[in-house]
């Protein structure tokens, strides 16, 4: 489909959907992909590769969340009403998912949630024939466990600073 949706149907008529890719996601949500929870359908999460270089199944995972202001989702850049994109957030007995648009048709752009649990929105550049990134994120910052430490505890999320859970100390001073 012109969606990037890979889709095969039932039959001839093409009324009966028998399996889609968007069904099926790896670690990319393309343009009108519903990523998340829904009650009639699977549930589509996004998943990384385990490296660059790996393309199999890695240990971050895009979930729903419920930390949503209608601008923004916790750990993602503000976007104001004049963005590339603007993310739709649907959450009711039915389905908690996300989907983008891209306002302008000519843009060809992708959210990527790479190995390290950041999610990124890559635009496709003609002319240098590569992939330039927009914007990145953690889908959280508490997302990334490696910033206090094995040892280290978030204590403010506001200032993101750690401290040392009890009966151990700094060996490093940040």
């Amino acid at each position: 489909m012109e969606t990037g949706n890979f889709v095969l149907f039932q039959d001839q008529s093409k009324s009966v959907i028998a399996w889609q890719s968007f069904d099926y996601p790896t670690n990319i949500i393309l343009r009108n992909m519903k990523a998340g929870w829904r009650r009639t359908r699977l549930n589509t999460i996004i998943t990384s590769w385990k490296s660059r270089d790996d393309l199999g199944t890695g240990s971050e995972r895009l979930w729903r969340t419920r930390h949503w202001n209608g601008l923004r989702g916790s750990g993602v850049p503000v976007m104001d009403p004049n963005y590339t994109i603007n993310i739709s957030y649907i959450e009711n007995d039915d389905e908690v998912t996300i989907t983008y648009v891209v306002k302008d048709p000519s843009i060809f752009s992708i959210l990527v949630l790479n190995e390290m649990g950041t999610l990124e929105q890559l635009t496709w550049q003609g002319p240098e024939r590569g992939w330039a990134r927009f914007w990145s994120a953690h889908t959280d910052q508490c997302d990334n466990s490696a910033h206090c430490g094995a040892y280290g505890d978030l204590f403010n999320l506001s200032e993101f600073e750690c401290s040392c859970l009890p009966g151990y100390e700094p060996q490093l001073e940040r």
